[in-house]
């Protein structure tokens, strides 16, 4: 007798709709992390593939594949926010459960007999592996030519020929009788209280604000038909770029053009399907796919701990999610964490961890590599009392940079430099996670010096902003007296009497080699921002290079040098600008800064845009030999506390100012430059014709670096046409003082003078203290390099003034 097909049930009241939603929430994080899985298994560096012909073509296919991966796993943490979100708008809980990997016959079954075996599986990039997304992303039945058999749609009890007709019942479901919480959704907030947009692209109307709430069963519709156009439940007609299935086809088809081409082709690590510590108990024992059992007493525990090490941080950030969605712990801890989870735990310790693992192997002597497990043993993540929040996150923290430190130990006795150099980095990031945790639970996040003002809303008391405002004098640069009064302006018997200064003017570009985000601050080659390192480049380094040493020549690019463009001995710091007496010798001088100064903002985590340059020591010196060199006081920015931080003065004391506004500041510096598109069109030309001159050797390093570079100039921009979008609006402005240990050399300059020595303790002296105001924009991502133009006034004693005449 033949079976009755199942039929779906008809989704007509509260609780089926609300199971119906957690299924979709469970899929879209499932899917999420299988999505981040094969992106990190996929290789970074030139070396890394053998076809000398080919490497520099595939390396640069390999990295389009990774971003675009990449960016779908981002739109599927959007899609479970937002599913989160109706979830509570008809009546049901934030929901960010899910079964281990992998996962057998529990999704994509047209019945309870349906055996096709659809694996949710952690496994590396790979043919098969592209085959599964699109299998995922799609709605209806294909034939391709090989035996790929579509999927169908809903787990038991409920089952759906197609994921489109699931979307269509739960939309049908979601009548206004259902709709029923607005108010306690969640709409995620940046450090400065503004909506972050998480990507919604179907808004319910001009004049409403961004949001990433709904507020009808109206709007709810319209967000699943967003979902489904955008990702799972897209029908194979759509023509859309921006859908799912259409980037992984892209990809299905680029892939196997590259393995005609060369059928060696491996673009993926040797990464392992599922890794796990243990079999867990929603895992069978004899499951398709297999899993990879890594016991704990391997190669002295460093492989099990490098999986425990991850479970642990992805187990803090569904904790914060399920903590911020279900609105549990106090307001100023809820803020603390928004502030923290969606940049930059994810760019600076999710993103990077997946794919340190993928360079750890599995066993000491074998190819196969390790990769993010996603393991979880409990999928309650809220916490019976919200005393406890952020206790557990703390502690949680603290452990997780204690394990990171053994295990860092632990990859430099197996000889792996660059996991143990790339660990140690999330070590100090997750120190930071939890000093910024803890502090912008109790101060409020930013700390400036208006710091009172900012913590009105919190329960602290007097004598704690007391204490709390003294650790600033620490490490102070700010351009202020404790009094509040600029530096050079007090008042003595005889008046107003600021000192002398020699006033030096300086501007040129300079080269900064790091990734922008959604990469992470330590990216080595750039995927998702908008800088990259190509070809046989050196990684990226965030290094500042006032100076052409060590930085990496691209052709038709501006020559970097920062250099005084006027000196002057002014008799007062308030004198009017371009007034005083011409010191000639220092004009021409470069300016630099030393010991590898990088920008310390770790995708605001450390802060915002307009990041901290640490180490800041700067130096003036001619070509003869003349130098004055002078560093700011304290200790490294990232061994201070958050409050110490702040404390500093040293961040921008504005940060992007109104975009156009921006450049046009910076063309009337550069001074031959009429506009972006000026520039951006004159670079193409120039290397179109270069391009010309590598034809015959298309597949060469020099001919693909100019094909990627002309790639990405090309790029439309957010509001101007070949204009990359983030970048050339960048400008950020910097004051503060100078204070600590200084240097100089200047015989025979005239007129004479002598740089003012500090009285008793440096940073006391506010009469000593050197000043320096300075800009940093129009950040030009294929230069990887920027311009910088400012002043800095350093006060003087003893200046053989000329003569009146």
């Amino acid at each position: 007798m033949a079976k009755k097909k199942p039929v779906a049930t008809r989704i007509d009241n509260r609780s089926q709709l609300i199971y119906a939603l957690t299924e979709i929430a469970e899929l879209e994080h499932l899917l999420m992390c299988q999505y981040l899985f094969a992106a990190a298994s996929l290789k970074t560096d030139v070396a890394e593939l053998e076809n000398e012909e080919r490497r520099y073509y595939q390396i640069e296919l390999i990295r389009e594949w990774k971003g675009a991966i990449l960016r779908i796993a981002r739109e599927e943490m959007q899609h479970l926010a937002y599913v989160n979100n109706l979830l509570i708008s008809v009546g049901g809980g934030p929901y960010f459960a899910r079964p281990n990997f992998p996962c057998v016959r529990r999704f994509y079954q047209k019945g309870p007999d349906d055996d096709t075996d659809p694996r949710m599986s952690l496994e590396p990039f790979g043919v098969e592996t592209i085959d599964r997304f699109i299998r995922f992303e799609t709605s209806e039945v294909e034939k391709p030519k090989h035996e790929l058999r579509l999927l169908a749609a809903i787990p038991d009890p409920n089952y759906y020929e197609t994921l489109h007709e699931f979307y269509t019942r739960i939309q049908e479901a979601l009548t206004d009788d259902m709709f029923v919480d607005v108010e306690d959704q969640y709409d995620p907030k940046d450090e400065n209280e503004g909506i972050i947009d998480v990507g919604r692209r179907i808004r319910p109307g001009p004049d409403v604000p961004t949001t990433n709430i709904v507020r009808s069963a109206k709007e709810a519709r319209e967000l699943l038909s967003e979902i489904m156009q955008q990702g799972e439940g897209a029908p194979p007609s759509t023509d859309d770029p921006r859908a799912h299935v259409n980037i992984f086809r892209g990809i299905q088809k680029a892939l196997a053009g590259e393995l005609k081409e060369d059928e060696d082709f491996e673009p993926a690590r040797n990464v392992v399907p599922n890794p796990l510590t243990r079999r867990h108990e929603d895992i069978p024992a004899t499951p398709k796919p297999a899993y990879t059992i890594i016991p704990k007493e391997r190669d002295d525990g460093l492989p099990h701990g490098m999986l425990q090490l991850f479970a642990g941080v992805y187990e803090v950030l569904l904790g914060w999610l399920q903590q911020l969605f279900s609105r549990r712990g106090p307001v100023q801890e809820r803020r603390a964490i928004e502030t923290l989870v969606f940049l930059p735990y994810m760019s600076e310790v999710i993103r990077p961890l997946s794919e340190i693992l993928t360079l750890v192997p599995v066993q000491k002597g074998t190819q196969e590599r390790l990769g993010a497990s996603f393991e979880v043993t409990t999928n309650n993540f809220l916490l019976p009392s919200d005393r406890m929040t952020a206790r557990r996150t703390v502690e949680a923290l603290r452990e997780l940079e204690g394990q990171s430190d053994t295990l860092v130990k632990l990859l430099t006795t197996f000889k792996l430099p660059v996991a143990a150099q790339q660990l140690a980095e999330v070590q100090l990031t997750l120190r930071l996670f939890r000093e910024e945790f803890e502090s912008r639970t109790k101060w409020g996040w930013p700390l400036d010096f208006g710091w009172p003002t900012r913590v009105a809303n919190y329960a602290v008391t007097a004598a704690e902003q007391d204490a709390h405002g003294k650790e600033f004098a620490n490490y102070s640069e700010f351009p202020r007296t404790p009094s509040g009064s600029p530096i050079w302006t007090r008042p003595t018997k005889e008046g107003w009497s600021p000192p002398p200064v020699l006033e030096i003017e300086f501007q040129g570009w300079f080269q900064c080699r790091l990734a922008t985000d959604p990469d992470g601050a330590f990216v080595r080659r750039g995927v998702t921002g908008n800088a990259f390192a190509i070809g046989d480049e050196p990684a990226l380094d965030r290094i500042i290079r006032f100076q052409p040493d060590g930085t990496v020549k691209r052709s038709h690019c501006p020559p970097i040098g920062v250099n005084v463009t006027s000196a002057r001995l002014l008799r007062s710091a308030l004198h009017a600008p371009n007034t005083g007496i011409p010191v000639p010798r220092l004009v021409s001088a470069n300016v630099n800064l030393l010991q590898d100064p990088k920008l310390e903002g770790r995708n605001h985590l450390v802060c915002e845009d307009g990041e901290v340059i640490d180490p800041f020591e700067v130096q003036v010196k001619t070509a003869d030999g003349l130098y004055l060199r002078r560093r700011v006081v304290g200790i490294p920015l990232n061994k201070m506390t958050p409050t110490e931080r702040r404390g500093t003065g040293r961040y921008a004391s504005s940060g992007a100012q109104v975009r156009i506004n921006a450049m046009r500041d910076n063309l009337v510096h550069m001074g031959d430059v009429l506009s972006p598109q000026d520039f951006v069109s004159d670079r193409i030309a120039k290397l179109e014709q270069e391009a010309e001159e590598h034809a015959e050797e298309p597949l060469g390093e020099p001919a693909q670096a100019i094909a990627f570079r002309l790639k990405v100039l090309r790029a439309t921009g957010w509001q101007v046409r070949n204009v990359r979008w983030t970048r050339f609006f960048f400008d950020c402005e910097y004051f503060h003082t100078i204070s600590g240990e200084m240097n100089s050399k200047l015989a025979s300059v005239a007129p004479a003078f002598q740089v003012r020595t500090p009285q008793g303790e440096p940073q006391a002296d506010f009469d000593a203290k050197w000043l320096i105001q300075y800009h940093l924009g129009f950040y030009d991502t294929d230069a990887l390099a920027a311009y910088a133009y400012g002043l800095l006034r350093i006060p003087v004693d003893h200046v053989d003034w000329p003569k009146k005449r």
